[in-house]
């Protein structure tokens, strides 16, 4: 039975081809879009803006503080910082986006090399992945950290054979780059040179035990500096739903299944997770592929842990599809072709699995379109508000009347506009854990991010000035909208077609649209 490693791959020039005509492919999506719409992108687009232009804004001076700390989810600061250089903050945003679509297939290209040393084609099929739930979801700091460590956790392989403390100090500087990045994305390369080195404990066989001590003192000594910056510096609590722990029923294990193709629900999302399971089957069964020995134990460990994760972590969200995305870069990079393929099996192969990534990408287009068209109704909306303004947002609640566009997430920061344009304070804002800090002289209580508040809470909270702290609000902060009359200058209510009724009759219609209304609050003096 010929199981032999695969032979050289493809040419060296007709590799490069492929790679250029999908990255032009992949980026495609993000060249025709103005504003793209990926759940908490906007948001995180609108704390980068304020951080960019801090110092020459009077307004944003007034609204918050920058309070510079050694934390984590500090990736979108540091990369923002170098592109405000050069590039306008809508540019940067792009820039950024493409930067998150491409380096998982550069990540994955580089850890398949450290494990098989020799150039292939395998690594195109992590294009199937560039665009998956992870990005659906905005999640930017986790998206770019977990390929970041996926890069260094291919170095750690790669250097195998160095002097063990030379390696251990290199590598723990890079570990404290990855903790300053984002705490998870952290936490997922520990996850990973934990499995790899269980797995070389494991085939030891006859090492002498100083040197398998050695090797885990070499590992643990990554986490020290991190575990002490833990320590020392606390961090804010960030936005969460509650503080508790859900594991969450079928359709969540479902959405983590899918989660390295998925993205908006839509039906290319499914058609490229069937078709890309049944080809990687088919060639398991027919033994056209092996995974490398190397990550055997690597890939069991992050595969154990993601059928274990929950939806819900202590009041973080998501934590269930989260790792699933890494875990298909630890596939796709420990795959290999063995010698049972030749060069008409690969070619079959490879164009379905490349035209069904190029289908996938693409087929994003139509609702991202769309919602781009939302964000410059609102982005309209806005333009008639004066600078500087405080501005609630409410929304009604989905039902058969309202027309709404795609999955209800990615709609939810769409008003951050408000914050880049109009340099208003949107108490809608995360502000922690960050270097951004809400001013002493706002109003207390302050919010720490969230999504709009309803319809029914708009009206529950007029002319309540009286806070209860024994009853938040359900998303983690208090009732910041109590009394929103004397706090805030303009409301937006997103309605996406629904009817409003039972007004308060405060508010002053300023400007309407198809998918929402901007309105001027009417203080008791009538201005």
């Amino acid at each position: 039975m010929n199981s032999a490693p695969e032979k050289p791959s493809l040419p060296i020039w007709m590799l490069v081809a492929l790679y250029a005509v999908m990255t032009a492919v992949t980026l495609y999506p993000l060249a025709v879009i103005e504003i793209p719409s990926f759940g908490d992108y906007l948001n995180h687009l609108a704390r980068m803006y304020i951080l960019t232009h801090y110092d020459h804004s009077n307004t944003f001076q007034i609204y918050y503080t920058i309070q510079w700390r050694a934390i984590p989810y500090l990736a979108l600061e540091g990369i923002f910082l170098v592109l405000n250089l050069f590039l306008p903050i809508y540019s940067a945003g792009r820039v950024v986006l493409g930067l998150c679509v491409l380096l998982p297939v550069i990540s994955v290209a580089m850890l398949h090399y450290a494990i098989h040393r020799r150039r292939s084609a395998v690594p195109l099929a992590a294009f199937l992945i560039s665009y998956n739930h992870v990005l659906a979801w905005g999640f930017l700091n986790q998206l770019l950290t977990m390929c970041l460590a996926v890069m260094a956790f291919a170095g750690w392989i790669a250097t195998r054979r160095w002097h063990r403390w030379a390696r251990a100090g290199l590598f723990s500087a890079l570990a404290l780059i990855l903790y300053f990045c984002h705490l998870v994305g952290f936490g997922m390369y520990g996850l990973m040179l934990v499995g790899y080195e269980l797995g070389r404990t494991w085939q030891a066989r006859g090492r002498p035990w100083r040197d398998i001590v050695g090797d885990w003192t070499a590992v643990a000594a990554q986490a020290l500096v991190p575990l002490l910056l833990t320590i020392m510096v606390p961090l804010d609590r960030g936005y969460v739903t509650a503080v508790h722990t859900e594991y969450g029923g079928l359709i969540s294990r479902v959405i983590a299944l899918l989660s390295p193709v998925l993205v908006f629900g839509g039906p290319t999302d499914l058609l490229t997770f069937v078709v890309a399971a049944g080809i990687l089957l088919a060639l398991l069964a027919l033994r056209f592929v092996r995974l490398a020995p190397l990550v055997w134990a690597p890939t069991l460990t992050v595969a154990t842990l993601a059928t274990a994760a929950p939806q819900l972590l202590q009041g973080t969200w998501g934590t269930s599809f989260r790792l699933p995305v890494l875990l298909a870069m630890l596939l796709l990079a420990g795959f290999s072709t063995t010698g049972r393929v030749n060069p008409v099996i690969r070619g079959v192969v490879l164009v379905p699995m490349l035209m069904i990534a190029a289908v996938h990408t693409l087929g994003l287009l139509p609702l991202l379109r769309t919602l781009d068209e939302d964000i410059a109704t609102i982005r309209g909306l806005i333009s008639i508000m004066p600078p500087g303004q405080r501005m609630l947002v409410a929304e009604t609640l989905l039902d058969d009347q309202t027309v709404h566009h795609g999955p209800e997430f990615p709609t939810w920061h769409m008003n951050m506009v408000s914050v880049i344009d109009r340099e208003t304070y949107n108490p809608l804002l995360f502000m922690a854990p960050s270097v951004i800090k809400a001013s002493a002289a706002m109003p207390a209580p302050v919010p720490i991010g969230g999504h709009p508040i309803t319809l029914y809470q708009l009206r529950q909270g007029l002319g309540r000035d009286a806070i209860d702290d024994h009853d938040d609000d359900g998303q983690g902060g208090q009732h910041y909208w109590f009394g929103w009359e004397a706090k805030y200058n303009y409301l937006l209510i997103e309605h996406f077609g629904a009817p409003l009724q039972d007004l308060p009759v405060n508010l002053k219609l300023v400007s309407s649209s198809t998918i929402a209304n901007l309105y001027q609050i009417v203080k008791p003096d009538g201005r």
